[in-house]
């Protein structure tokens, strides 16, 4: 028989799978579209598109704890890249992740120059209606990442890595 506090950290950690698995069903379900229709490509969470002479990069990163999560974006010239090592990255498998820190930015409930992980789109403790509208506000800020990557245009809900 398990203790009562013991049962308490388990249907929490269920609530909290639960909870994840039903954030990124709505992200599968009503992101992932969007980012399509716009030409973006990948499997998620990993995307990338094309556009203006420029590889345009998109991540969708969780926190560790699986409490929030913010959009990445990255830019890369077109073309192979070619690591310090030597390795040869095709242009299809390029991701924000093979970019400098410093020249990223990223898509969050709230600009801030040094991106907290307050500052990201935080679902722990939310209903699933809630999750929903959180979900359904992060689609609303899609302008702001077409804003930043055409113009460099730097809206309300965009953190700069490097400023």
């Amino acid at each position: 028989m398990l203790s009562v506090r013991r049962r308490a950290v388990l249907d929490a950690g269920v609530e909290i799978l639960g909870q994840s698995r039903h954030i990124r069903n709505l992200l599968k379900r009503k992101l992932i579209p969007l980012l399509e229709a716009e030409s973006f490509q990948g499997k998620y969470p990993e995307f990338q598109r094309l556009e203006d002479g420029c590889l345009q990069l998109l991540a969708i990163n969780f926190d560790q704890y699986d409490r929030g999560f913010f959009l990445e974006l990255a830019t890369h010239s077109p073309g192979d890249l070619v690591t310090s090592w030597g390795e040869v990255v095709p242009e299809r498998e390029i991701t924000v992740a093979h970019t400098p820190v410093e020249s990223r930015a990223r898509l969050q409930r709230r600009g801030h120059r040094n991106s907290l992980s307050e500052d990201w789109f935080l679902y722990e403790g939310l209903s699933a209606d809630e999750v929903e509208e959180l979900v359904d506000h992060v689609v609303d800020l899609l302008p702001q990442m077409d804003d930043f990557f055409h113009e460099r245009k730097v809206g309300g809900n965009i953190s700069i890595a490097g400023a």
